[in-house]
């Protein structure tokens, strides 16, 4: 099961196209659904014609973001782990909170100051 945002967005659909709704009143009903499928045949015919290429793009975008999310709330807690064996000086505690994530920590997108610290910590253990 998919949301409208999901279909939209593997239809690529311009991003002013509404993806979510929320009807408070049955009489908007009517307009919602005409919105709606306008949408989907302006932007997603693939899908409506049971394309499994369409539908196999759309699953991917799925995975996709959940692999983000699982890798972004990883990344998170070590980060955390990090902070606190920072603060208590321990280097080789940062090194194991932040060894398993390098690869993530390296991406343009994630926080240089996380590959700093990292980098900083081995320095430190390597003469301890």
């Amino acid at each position: 099961m998919f949301s409208f945002d999901e279909v939209l967005r593997s239809c690529n659909a311009p991003a002013e196209v509404p993806s979510s709704y929320q009807i408070t009143d049955e009489s908007k009903l009517l307009k919602f659904i005409g919105e709606l499928a306008t949408s989907l045949r302006s932007y997603c015919s693939k899908l409506l014609v049971g394309d499994t290429q369409a539908f196999r793009c759309l699953n991917n975008l799925r995975v996709t973001q959940c692999n983000t999310f699982n890798r972004e709330r990883e990344l998170g807690y070590a980060r955390q782990e990090m902070k606190q064996a920072w603060s208590s000086g321990d280097y080789q505690g940062v090194i194991d909170a932040l060894t398993p994530h390098e690869y993530s920590l390296t991406k343009p997108r994630e926080s240089k100051s996380d590959r700093c610290t990292e980098d900083y910590a081995d320095k430190v253990f390597a003469y301890v």
